[in-house]
């Protein structure tokens, strides 16, 4: 990450439906507007001072919001494995039916929940819920030296 303003630059392969940008980017404003999202955002306003953000092997879904994250769980590692089998959640949660309880800490700093629901490396990456709609996708012919 190459700190910058408000506004965010993040490179990685961008899903977008039937069609992945690898080496893409989404460019969101300072009020978490999605404005670009194509090959190459450096042209657009703001693009040169925003925070620069690069996932070289994440996957980046504009506008997809995750319902489903533990965003307070970023921090932790994960438990030792063991041949333990458990044969339900509350196993391992609350050791029920006499198995060993995983202690959990869901302490996770408001930077860290920020960072993994921006770029993880591990998973699938979604930038943050726009407020609006994000225009089409412009294609760029390509740059030529003559």
């Amino acid at each position: 990450m190459t700190p910058g303003d408000s506004g965010k630059l993040i490179s990685g392969n961008i899903l977008l439906p039937g069609e992945v940008l690898h080496g893409g980017q989404v460019l969101l404003n300072g009020d978490g507007l999605i404005v670009c999202v194509d090959c190459d955002c450096s042209d657009e306003a703001g693009a040169d001072t925003a925070t620069a953000i690069v996932c070289p092997e994440g996957a980046v879904s504009p506008g997809l919001i995750d319902a489903h994250n533990h965003l307070s769980f970023a921090n932790a590692s994960p438990h030792a494995f063991t041949s333990e089998r458990y044969e339900g959640r509350h196993d391992w949660r609350v050791g029920n039916d006499g198995h060993t309880q995983i202690p959990t800490i869901g302490n996770a700093s408001a930077a860290q929940k920020q960072w993994w629901f921006v770029c993880p490396t591990a998973r699938t990456a979604t930038t943050p819920p726009p407020t609006g709609p994000w225009p089409p996708r412009r294609r760029r012919a390509p740059r030529t030296t003559d």
